[in-house]
């Protein structure tokens, strides 16, 4: 210790209770966030419906739900006493209606209330990492003659399932080299050769992988943290991946002719999904990698997908920029934790592209108005939003974090010239050239 640490050390002792450090609860001496006081607590709201004596069953849950708890408790008190109580856990609030649910995605388990009318049950939450950061439901439906229906119900118990583990996450928009940042990168559809640059070491690559008439779907299907170079045949509904781990390839059907493909990790597992948005229908047809698909409709025709994390839970949710909304342009998004959210957001001649400019981890609903060169960003914090001008009339937008700072930059890119003009939020202003005309750009992918 130095002299000067010792005499601090000494004063201290002289005066411990005294210290201003103490007093005001200041570093190194501040009191740690109780489990309580944390945002981890489930939390009991809502409305309940009653049973004997007009009360309504009150839910009690304490535990921390966090992930692989294999004993995740959650407790009953003024219920019909002796009687049977079903506890319902859901991706859903189970809801108040006519009949008692027997079944929940997180589980369902019957008990029988002692004497008292309190009961409990307890629930092993799966060491699954797509669950983290997912919002869960529960109630408790007590079989009651006293209540309508034939039984009471507690109030609605919410709760988010967390991990102090990092949560592994599928590779940057558009980054082919796993550094975290988008890299430059076209497709030349009259050779089917894609060309990006290397943000890592700004070396140029090229693969012959495709044919004219397929559509650009690049996402992390091997879950190595790189974009793997992937197309989808419109024709025939075949996607056909090229693995970046090894540079083999494969490919299989999934989807048909009028289909739009949609890439997202739709069950959070760090690896991306192959979807596939009908417009005939309005339905999505989603291949999980961790295994199933998921059919859901969402959406009309003449929507324009445009998927992303909107609720910042970790898992991509259903989203649509519709041109022709009953408001105008509307943006409708299905959030796998906030649920369906609408707003008006835009032209119809406007360009989706939606990405998270703020960096909360969110993304934002966002356009580019190709007439005027002017983008416009709707905040995932608070639903404000802010115009930038960047580009010219014949510009194609491409988005995507080209500094890896965590936001989405402003770039075009210019096919008459080959350059790409990036305003990077932390790298400042890039122009680069690379492209030939006739190029496009691999990260308009999915901007009409």
């Amino acid at each position: 210790m130095t002299s000067q640490e010792k005499a601090n050390l000494v004063a201290f002792m002289k005066r411990p209770m005294t210290d201003i450090r103490c007093r005001d609860v200041l570093p190194p001496f501040e009191r740690p966030k109780l489990y309580t006081e944390s945002n981890r607590v489930p939390t009991v709201g809502g409305e309940g419906r009653q049973g004997l004596g007009g009360k309504v069953p009150k839910a009690i849950a304490l535990e921390p739900p966090f992930l692989g708890n294999s004993s995740f408790t959650v407790a009953v008190e003024d219920g019909n006493p002796g009687a049977q109580a079903r506890l319902v856990l859901d991706d859903r609030d189970p809801g108040i209606a006519l009949s008692m649910p027997v079944s929940g995605s997180l589980g369902s388990e019957i008990t029988t209330l002692n004497a008292n009318g309190r009961g409990s049950i307890s629930f092993p939450i799966p060491n699954d990492q797509s669950l983290v950061n997912r919002v869960f439901y529960g109630r408790w439906y007590v079989t009651d003659p006293n209540a309508q229906h034939g039984f009471s119900v507690s109030r609605r118990i919410t709760f988010r399932i967390f991990s102090d583990q990092p949560l592994r996450r599928a590779a940057a928009f558009v980054d082919m080299d796993g550094d975290r940042r988008t890299d430059i990168s076209v497709y030349r559809r009259s050779a089917s050769q894609w060309w990006y640059l290397r943000s890592s070491d700004d070396q140029n690559r090229a693969f012959e992988f495709g044919s004219e008439d397929v559509k650009l779907v690049p996402g992390d299907f091997t879950g190595d943290g790189k974009t793997d170079i992937a197309t989808w045949d419109p024709s025939a509904g075949v996607w056909s991946v090229l693995r970046s781990d090894d540079l083999t390839y494969y490919a299989f059907g999934w989807g048909q002719a009028g289909d739009v493909p949609a890439v997202g990790d739709f069950d959070g597992d760090g690896i991306h999904d192959h979807g596939i948005f009908r417009p005939a229908n309005g339905t999505w047809y989603n291949l999980r990698s961790s295994g199933g698909a998921i059919f859901k409709q969402f959406g009309a025709s003449g929507d324009v997908p445009q998927i992303g994390d909107y609720d910042g839970d970790g898992i991509d949710d259903l989203a649509v920029f519709r041109p022709n909304g009953a408001n105008g342009a509307e943006w409708w998004i299905d959030g796998s934790s906030a649920g369906v959210f609408a707003t008006p957001f835009g032209l119809a001649t406007d360009k989706p592209t939606a990405a998270d400019f703020t960096g909360d981890g969110k993304t934002d609903a966002a356009f580019y108005r190709p007439e005027t060169g002017v983008w416009y960003v709707l905040r995932s914090e608070d639903l404000s939003f802010y115009a930038a001008p960047w580009g010219a009339e014949g510009d194609i937008p491409v988005p995507g974090d080209y500094d890896g700072d965590g936001k989405a930059d402003l770039a075009i890119f210019r096919p008459s010239t080959g350059i790409w003009y990036i305003n990077r939020t932390q790298a400042g202003i890039g122009i680069f050239t690379f492209g030939v005309g006739g190029d496009e750009p691999v990260p308009a992918y999915r901007i009409p």
